[in-house]
């Protein structure tokens, strides 16, 4: 896409559309909020109070922002907010709290609880859209990184740890619902000689062309998982372990040869399928279907094997004994280097404000006090992983200079937050920034947007470590 400014023509990849809940009691403020996102292309979901907020922030496909008012009937801001972190997701919603301007007290306690950023009230329109904007950019990075660390690079399937939540969570609902969960573990016959004969390259063809294969025979609700080298895990919900559904598979497979290349190669399955009911730990489904899966192998593979479970064989769900499932939780950021900042500010109190609050964030910073010293940085290529720069230096407009910053392509990229007089947050992203702070300083608004950035660089550096890995493997000799 490219974005018109007064200082010229960039190149900027422009975030999709996002579905934003606006809870807000106030009709005029609420009508207000919600004609400006919709003027701008945002799907618009409005709830009155707290209580409708949450019951909508938990159905699937969940708006990916939520504008919370702080005070709400039946449930106020701080509440939802809390309530929402409390649930378990790979892809937390975005939470921007709305505050009476000066309420300083509730907005440290929102983001205590939680809440990535704030708006005063009665809101800027601009600030307001900018704000958003900041709020789509790494609503979008956490999507990418849920997903690098929910999917199988290869197959583009469910990852082993994905596929064990999975059935968890089905386990779960089985026993809300007083049904029971199907499960089977595939494992690709002879695959070795796959490998063998096709190189693991072709290999890899063939794992791929297997996943698309199971996924043709499944139900909606069934999901398919990698759960390690050849072997495929299957949770289907409501299904027993001997109906068709897995045998509709095996013959799927085996129907025809698959291509790998310009050559072609015969390929069957064996699968060891199990049932278990709520009271069941996914442990034991595991294990009884990994039982039946071995007794297809003996049996001349090519085939489907049932084990069932008695209905006391499981460990409470709720314990986790004995579960690998249960200890499995949402992808986690590892701990990172110490973070570097470069500010450039020149204004000695301003800039003293933001060194002693990114220092509380763990961040160390290094200080310019001119243009100058950021043209060396960067004609060295010397760039930290954040930079907090004024709008406006001696001698250089920091909106040309975080142009130029984006134009070195460096990877990853600093997170660049721009310090904007009124009227220059819109410039600032479109030159580039990640973020902008507005004078005068707030220390809630460094507050919050010191964590932001903290949060981006940590997605940033584990994206970079996945997109290694995917490298590496790509170099390598070949899957399993």
């Amino acid at each position: 896409m490219r974005i018109e400014t007064k200082r010229g023509n960039i190149d900027r990849n422009a975030e999709p559309d996002m579905r934003i809940l606006i809870a807000e009691d106030d009709p005029t403020s609420r009508k207000l909020l919600a004609a400006v996102l919709e003027k701008s292309g945002h799907e618009v979901v409005l709830s009155s109070n707290g209580a409708e907020a949450l019951e909508a922030a938990r159905q699937p496909g969940a708006p990916r922002l939520l504008i919370l008012d702080w005070m709400m009937p039946e449930m106020d801001g701080f509440e939802v907010c809390r309530q929402v972190r409390a649930m378990e997701s790979d892809d937390p919603p975005y939470i921007m709290l709305l505050t009476a301007l000066g309420d300083e007290e509730h907005l440290v306690a929102g983001l205590n609880e939680g809440a990535d950023d704030y708006i005063t009230k009665p809101f800027k329109t601009k600030e307001l859209l900018a704000r958003v904007e900041v709020a789509s950019r790494i609503v979008a990075l956490q999507t990418r990184l849920a997903q690098e660390a929910s999917v199988d690079s290869l197959t583009g399937v469910a990852n082993r740890a994905s596929i064990l939540r999975t059935l968890e969570r089905e386990l779960a609902c089985a026993r809300r619902t007083n049904s029971q969960v199907g499960l089977a573990i595939l494992d690709i016959d002879f695959f070795k000689n796959v490998n063998d004969t096709l190189g693991h390259a072709g290999g890899d063809e063939v794992l791929r062309e297997f996943a698309i294969r199971c996924a043709q025979t499944l139900r909606m609700r069934d999901a398919l998982g990698r759960y390690g080298g050849e072997e495929f895990l299957i949770v289907a919900p409501g299904y027993n372990a001997n109906g068709p559904l897995w045998e509709r598979i095996r013959e799927h497979v085996a129907a025809t040869p698959f291509s790998a290349g310009t050559s072609q190669i015969q390929v069957t399955v064996s699968v060891g399928a199990s049932c278990g009911l709520w009271s069941d730990s996914p442990q034991a489904l595991i294990e009884a279907a990994d039982k039946a899966l071995y007794c297809a192998k003996r049996n001349g593979r090519n085939r489907v094997e049932h084990e069932l479970l008695r209905e006391e064989s499981g460990a409470d769900l709720d314990s986790g004994a004995g579960s690998e499932v249960a200890k499995v939780g949402p992808p986690k950021l590892r701990p990172r280097a110490i973070p570097r900042a470069l500010i450039a500010e020149e204004e000695g109190i301003s800039r003293n404000i933001l060194e002693g609050m990114l220092g509380k964030f763990g961040f160390q910073t290094a200080i310019v006090n001119s243009g100058t010293e950021i043209e060396k940085a960067l004609q060295n290529r010397d760039l930290p992983t954040a930079v907090f720069m004024a709008c406006q230096l001696s001698g250089l407009d920091g909106l040309e200079t975080c142009e130029a910053i984006r134009a070195l392509n460096i990877e990853p990229p600093p997170f660049i937050v721009m310090l904007c007089e009124s009227g220059q947050a819109t410039d600032a992203l479109d030159a580039g920034a990640n973020d902008f702070i507005m004078r005068p300083y707030q220390l809630d608004e460094i507050r919050a947007r010191a964590g932001v950035a903290l949060h981006i660089l940590e997605i940033q550096a584990h994206l970079a470590e996945k997109d290694d890995e995917l490298r590496r493997a790509h170099d390598g000799p070949g899957g399993v």
